[in-house]
């Protein structure tokens, strides 16, 4: 029966569009709706680690959007996935421009130390600003690519508001939400763009050594429907694989997120 149980686990599916924080008691039914996902939310994390979280602009409310935030919906990844295969097709002399005072903050490949032969990946720091967006694309644009910064910025800035959602349900659900303000005014954003390559024959087929991130939350999304990750839930010693959907962002709870527990 403990084999069956294994074998059924599946990584948690919670919505979080259409969740708005009131802190009232104007609206029931909206109150009610954020203590059930942030229940959701804080069990997933504490069982399993982390969370498949659906987000989608055309239906979500939430309270952290301001009403002149970027759109981001399904209809706008692929302009954004094939932007970043121009990203990642231009020179490597051009990507390697793409650096940072902070270790594993810029420009990544084979070369850089304990990185596998099949990742490359670029950074950019402080990317819920549109400036640091708009640097990051001039840069390796140095003509300008408007269109492309556009849609980077609308999605960087779509996914730390998602963030800041789940991190104030966690606050809350944990009973230091009065530390909620201060901790997201000290909060900064790393937007990691990460491609791996068919391995050569002969080539062992992993991108990525098992590790912890030592962040609060990452935040992965998936453009090209692969589905090669796999996560190892905190309180199983098995690995499942994501599926991902278009929608969905998996909400992964980092070192950091441990010490308020």
């Amino acid at each position: 029966m403990g084999i069956d149980c294994l074998a059924k686990l599946e990584v948690p599916i919670i919505k979080l569009s259409n969740v708005d924080k009131k802190d009232d008691d104007s609206d029931p039914e909206s109150r009610k709706l954020w203590l059930e996902r942030s229940k959701q939310v804080r069990d997933a994390l504490e069982e399993y680690g982390c969370f498949l979280g659906e987000y989608d602009d055309d239906e979500s409310s939430c309270s952290c959007n301001s009403s002149s935030s970027p759109k981001l919906n399904s209809n706008n990844y692929e302009e954004i996935f094939k932007g970043l295969k121009e990203l990642f097709d231009l020179p490597l002399e051009t990507k390697i421009k793409n650096v940072s005072d902070k270790p594993y903050h810029g420009f990544l490949d084979c070369r850089t130390p304990f990185v596998l032969p099949l990742h490359q990946s670029l950074g950019i720091e402080n990317a819920s600003s549109y400036e640091a967006v708009q640097f990051f694309v001039n840069l390796l644009w140095p003509s300008g690519n408007h269109h492309f910064c556009e849609k980077l910025f609308a999605y960087s800035k779509k996914i730390s508001e998602m963030e800041q959602l789940v991190k104030r349900m966690v606050f809350e659900s944990y009973g230091v939400g009065k530390y909620y303000d201060s901790h997201i005014a000290s909060t900064t954003y790393l937007l990691r763009t990460m491609k791996y390559r068919i391995p050569k024959m002969g080539e062992e087929n992993i991108g990525a050594e098992a590790h912890t991130d030592k962040s609060f939350f990452t935040i992965l999304h998936q453009f090209d429907g692969v589905n090669g990750l796999q996560i190892k839930p905190k309180n199983y010693d098995q690995w499942l694989g994501v599926q991902f959907s278009p929608n969905s962002f998996l909400v992964m709870a980092g070192d950091a997120c441990l010490v308020i527990k």
